[in-house]
């Protein structure tokens, strides 16, 4: 039995795959919602493609090709997402295996060399969520600020981000997960420049984002302060 995207996402689907063979698109599509809905995912589920298709709207579009790219690059973009300790010896990344994932799909469901090189290249970016030439593609800069938007969310929600994704790396100890969440996302996060590229988005949520970043960062020092303190 084929397992369909709710009514919410499924408009989006219907939409870059109206010329795809419909047997290649129900297969691919069951193939995602099965992918988006493993046990291990707390916060890159399909609510996650939800919110981002919900940013998507927020943000001007008229150019129809590169719709289609951030429509596609939302789908695909945590089609892989492995967060077991294995994943640390492995010489491919999920944005990797992911973009491999959605040239296979793309290819199947009849999408043109060019649009896939940009999908991939799209998923690619979410590694480290910049763009040294974006503004030759600002909607390709905008589906990254898409996906960095929940960093801008109420105190609330961003709270209930970061129990998800801490939900999401049970094979990890507090402490290597604390120590991993500072020096990998937080710290150089915070250190950027700016976190969102474009303009529309940085208005929108820098200042929060910013925010809510220190916030983690503090408890996170308190709570490795507190692990230090109890190993002495």
């Amino acid at each position: 039995m084929l397992n369909f995207f709710p009514d919410s996402i499924a408009v989006y689907w219907d939409e870059i795959t109206c010329d795809s063979p419909p047997e290649a698109a129900a297969v691919i599509e069951d193939i995602l919602v099965r992918q988006y809905s493993k046990k291990n995912r707390h916060y890159h589920n399909l609510n996650h493609l939800e919110e981002l298709f919900e940013q998507m709207e927020s943000y001007p579009m008229e150019d129809e090709t590169r719709r289609k790219e951030v429509i596609g690059a939302i789908f695909w973009h945590d089609a892989v997402y492995r967060t077991d300790k294995n994943m640390m010896f492995s010489s491919k990344s999920n944005e990797e295996r992911s973009a491999r994932m959605a040239d296979l799909h793309m290819r199947q469901l009849g999408f043109g060399a060019y649009c896939r090189e940009q999908i991939k290249k799209y998923i690619k970016h979410t590694q480290t969520h910049s763009w040294r030439n974006f503004l030759t593609n600002p909607e390709g800069a905008a589906f990254l600020d898409m996906d960095m938007a929940i960093l801008g969310a109420s105190p609330e929600r961003y709270f209930e981000y970061t129990q998800q994704i801490r939900d999401e790396y049970r094979e990890f100890s507090d402490l290597e997960f604390d120590a991993a969440r500072l020096q990998k996302f937080i710290l150089p996060t915070l250190q950027r420049e700016r976190i969102f590229l474009t303009d529309e988005f940085n208005e929108k949520f820098e200042d929060r984002a910013r925010e809510n970043l220190a916030c983690e960062k503090a408890w996170i020092e308190h709570r490795l302060a507190r692990h230090r303190s109890l190993a002495l």
